[in-house]
């Protein structure tokens, strides 16, 4: 967009914004002590608890634990069987159906939750999980 020339105030920056530089700064420096003595403010409420909502609606890995597992710290339960019990979950979840997760994510999602993976003679297993029937 271009202004034309008659509407142009050809003295704006000298008449009007120069004289006001000294208070910019001063605003400018006045929000960088106050930024760097207390910080950012955290967001707004209603960010925040919307934020958290969405975080739980999206949380197809909560979803599955709350309906075929039990958290039981000496638990265990196979990879392969947590992830195809996780697999049949899933295509049960008509509109979760499209948001499987792939194998790996699976289980970086379990160990973001805290939950432990090993390994014994039998093979690799999850420590802390049991399914339980749907």
């Amino acid at each position: 967009m271009c202004i034309p020339d008659a509407e142009q105030d050809k003295g704006f920056y000298q008449n009007k914004l120069e004289p006001e530089l000294p208070g910019v700064l001063r605003w400018a420096v006045e929000g960088c002590r106050l930024w760097l003595q207390e910080g950012l403010d955290l967001p707004p409420k209603a960010i925040t608890e919307a934020s958290q909502s969405y975080r739980e609606d999206m949380d197809v890995l909560g979803d599955f634990l709350a309906a075929r597992c039990e958290i039981a710290p000496q638990a265990t339960v196979s990879t392969t069987e947590l992830y195809q019990a996780y697999v049949e979950w899933s295509e049960g979840q008509k509109d979760r159906e499209r948001d499987r997760l792939k194998r790996i994510t699976f289980g970086h999602m379990l160990s973001e939750r805290g939950f432990k993976n090993g390994r014994n003679w039998q093979g690799r297993f999850w420590l802390g999980l049991k399914l339980i029937e749907p």
